[in-house]
């Protein structure tokens, strides 16, 4: 059985790809479709996100701090396990989401035979502003620059070990698009829809936010450009587009 890790940081389009992916052929769980702050949904399964955050605590960290070191126990083990034994059972190929995997991968691996990974970023400035806008969350812009960069230097290690595409969440519409068929033909899924219909441009929050001006550090800056030249890198394959434009319009 093929399964899917969709890897990213919060806010920056892991929910879009997910369901994009879903519609592309990627079979989930029961996940969450409708929410405040994502109007499609988040597509998470929350026993993994749940897990995941265990995880963190264990080893002293959160989802908002974490941390460097990864252990875990062989309850944590049998949780995953069990959660696994579910996904077994759905069509091929399966996969899921949750921020926290940049930390946790490891842990999951462990169990995984047959995987493969896509991930996306997002600029550090619109991050920012969308975990500051979140009331129930409320991160600090200049935490969530720290935050970013945490992350994200990760899906960097990641990406280098593993030799993913990143998808750059960003890019118009169009450009978008073209790198998602790029990437869905890569991971061999088959279209299922005939509209790529679950990406939506008017819920991509804080898009017209201002790049400029927004103290936004030097360190975190090279970390995006350095995504920026992998997605780049990795996303040239200009055979991946037939209909792209008649799949965006229909």
């Amino acid at each position: 059985m093929q399964t899917i890790i969709i890897l990213g940081m919060h806010r920056s389009g892991t929910s879009c790809l997910t369901g994009c992916l879903q519609q592309m052929g990627l079979n989930l769980r029961a996940v969450s479709n409708f929410n405040e702050y994502n109007l499609k949904g988040n597509k998470e399964d929350d026993s993994i996100a749940i897990l995941n955050e265990k995880i963190l605590n264990y080893n002293g960290g959160s989802w908002r701090n974490p941390p460097v070191k990864m252990n875990w126990t062989k309850e944590h083990e049998e949780i995953r396990d069990t959660i696994l034994e579910n996904y077994a059972q759905l069509p091929s190929p399966t996969g899921f989401k949750d921020p926290r995997m940049l930390f946790t991968l490891p842990f999951w691996l462990n169990k995984i035979a047959n995987y493969d990974f896509i991930g996306t970023f997002r600029h550090p400035v619109h991050v920012a502003q969308s975990l500051y806008a979140r009331k129930n969350i409320r991160v600090e812009i200049a935490d969530g620059y720290k935050l970013w960069n945490v992350y994200n230097q990760n899906l960097i290690r990641l990406q280098k070990t593993y030799g993913f595409n990143l998808m750059n969440f960003d890019l118009s519409p169009k450009d978008y698009l073209k790198q998602l068929l790029s990437t869905t033909k890569k991971l061999n899924l088959e279209q299922q829809t005939k509209s790529l219909n679950f990406f939506d441009n008017s819920l991509r929050n804080q898009q017209s936010a201002s790049l400029e001006n927004l103290n936004c550090p030097e360190e975190v800056l090279i970390t995006y450009h350095e995504l920026l030249a992998i997605s780049d890198s990795s996303l040239q394959d200009s055979n991946a587009l037939n209909n792209t434009t008649s799949i965006l319009n229909r």
